[in-house]
């Protein structure tokens, strides 16, 4: 798998495939769905543009979603954070807590 992070400073001079805008004026609204959407086992690097804002989401990416990556709109502007935690719930793994995370089996 291959995930790039970057800035809005280089986002500037490339063409995003989608975007995540959380007022509904992007493509999708969580970044999941954009994931989701993502072509599976890619050949070429699929970028997201996500637009500033808050995005409390755990984040899971499939084995199969490979060679994306997703552009912020800057330090923050654009912030990802998850809200699961061992102490609450079924699952007391930790792993399952990552704010973002890569799903091994399809």
């Amino acid at each position: 798998m291959l995930m790039t992070f970057c800035s809005s400073a280089q986002s500037q001079v490339m063409d995003m495939d989608v975007t995540v805008a959380k007022d509904g004026s992007g493509n999708f609204s969580t970044i999941q769905e954009a994931i989701n959407h993502a072509p599976s086992f890619s050949p070429r690097r699929y970028k997201i543009q996500i637009g500033e804002g808050h995005y409390v989401e755990n984040i899971l990416v499939p084995k199969n979603k490979t060679n994306l990556m997703l552009v912020g709109a800057g330090m923050n502007k654009t912030i990802i954070s998850g809200n699961k935690t061992t102490a609450i719930g079924p699952d007391k793994d930790t792993y399952k807590t990552a704010t973002a995370g890569q799903l091994l089996h399809y």
